[in-house]
């Protein structure tokens, strides 16, 4: 309807041509063509325009009669690059819905802030203790929101349990010394290659120093993985579960600043005699004095610094050392294996020439003088090491022999304690009966009678 509108609009515009006469010169008959073609283009021109201002006018007057989304003159122009922009339902919906939850949540957080700064209640003697805060001052009302916020986000940060290792043994059951070793880049060194993937290799002579140390000290690997890729590789490097005393993982760590510490005052030992060692200075940031640093390992074959360390070690536990830290501080920043060594040498020397002394007095039975013994004297360090030596030989046979015995025996008594559980769960009276017999057995065993 539009288009036939401005048709005949055009048509009311166009005018007739000027008529010329024929008669005259030649050049009269040109400047008339010439004057036309002028008069033509001038009133196209002139229809262009009215045309356009009549289509403006007339979208105008079609927005007003159909009054869409309320446009009116002075929104819309006509041209179509310009106006209001479009807005569907569905994105309006969208944006109250936003603003609803916006102002939730501000509600939400505002409410949580007023809950988290009441009073301590009858429950939270220890955390009013660490933050103190009796009163209703804005600073009393923020160091309970603080206080309740940090003990909500240290369940996460601490380790998991307050105790990580069960009370020890008592004497001559326990070991009295613990040493606490890092996994990786210290017992193993684990590399990934396109053509063979992961492969894990053990420290060179690890099984010697896990084996000969477990006579001494209580062994407990921490590590910074977690349980689930941590448990196979310690089966592999303990496979009689004979040298490690307890595994520690990433979920017995402590989250501190985005580092992940390795807390001793969590093992529930005593720390003046406690040694770690680990690569990581991370790990030891809380206790520094109990802590033997040493480089990575990268896979070295011929790397002996680990088996380096056992003689310190073992010196700690022979002279039963009280206190190992100011021992470990006094080899911090050497050479551990050869400094040792220096001072092991020395006392040795010093030994050698008081015997030497006491020799070239002519110390005997003849002149009153207590004998002096042909063969030069022992530290008590050599002494007892030769007898540890001997042990641990004796306790290699032993677990040479009946190491796959014993891993059967515990398989075994795994597989039971599950039947049990289950049957306990599910046959209640299956369990009841077979503790029956087994009274039985022994009531009328013959070992039982004799004894009576």
């Amino acid at each position: 309807m539009l288009n036939r509108s401005l048709l005949f609009r055009n048509l009311r515009l166009a005018r007739p041509r000027p008529f010329l006469p024929l008669v005259g010169k030649r050049f009269v008959t040109e400047k008339s063509q010439s004057q036309e073609e002028k008069d033509t283009s001038k009133i196209t021109e002139n229809a262009k325009e009215e045309v356009k201002r009549d289509t403006s006018s007339l979208a105008k007057e079609s927005l007003k009669l159909l009054d869409l989304n309320g446009l009116n003159d002075e929104s819309y122009t006509g041209d179509p690059g310009k106006g209001p922009e479009y807005t569907s339902s569905t994105m309006l919906k969208r944006e109250k819905q936003a603003r609803y939850a916006f102002w939730g949540f501000l509600g939400l957080t505002g409410g949580g802030l007023l809950y988290y700064g009441r009073r301590y209640g009858p429950d939270e003697k220890e955390l009013e203790k660490q933050y103190p805060a009796a009163g209703y001052s804005p600073s009393d009302w923020w160091n309970r929101v603080k206080a309740r916020t940090n003990n909500f986000f240290s369940y996460y940060q601490e380790p998991a349990f307050e105790k990580l290792l069960p009370d020890p043994l008592p004497e001559p059951y326990n070991r009295p010394y613990t040493l606490v070793l890092s996994l990786d880049d210290l017992l193993i060194h684990s590399e990934w290659t396109r053509q063979h993937g992961w492969r894990t290799a053990k420290r060179p002579g690890l099984d010697y120093f896990l084996g000969y140390l477990s006579m001494y000290y209580e062994v407990v690997i921490f590590t910074r993985q977690y349980l689930a890729t941590a448990k196979p590789i310690i089966d592999k490097i303990d496979p009689y579960h004979v040298s490690i005393s307890a595994v520690l993982t990433r979920e017995s760590s402590k989250y501190e600043k985005g580092k992940v510490i390795k807390d001793l005052s969590y093992l529930n030992r005593d720390l003046s005699r406690v040694i770690m060692i680990d690569t990581n200075p991370e790990s030891w940031s809380k206790q520094p004095d109990n802590a033997i640093a040493m480089a990575p390992w990268t896979g070295n074959p011929k790397d002996k610094e680990l088996v380096g360390l056992i003689p310190l070690l073992e010196f700690i536990a022979i002279m039963d050392i009280k206190d190992v830290r100011p021992v470990l501080k006094s080899y911090q920043g050497k050479n551990i294996p050869l400094e040792y060594a220096r001072r092991e040498e020395k006392l040795r020397t010093k030994l050698i020439e008081d015997w030497n002394e006491k020799k070239k007095k002519g110390s005997s039975f003849l002149f009153g003088g207590r004998s002096v013994s042909e063969e030069p004297p022992k530290l008590i360090i050599d002494i007892q090491r030769e007898r540890q030596k001997a042990a641990y030989a004796e306790f290699k046979k032993y677990i040479d022999e009946n190491g796959p015995k014993m891993l059967e025996e515990e398989k075994a008594r795994e597989a039971e304690q599950k039947t049990s559980i289950f049957n306990l769960l599910f046959h209640p009276e299956e369990v009841q009966q077979q503790q029956l017999e087994q009274m039985q057995q022994q009531q009328f065993s013959p070992e039982t009678n004799a004894s009576k």
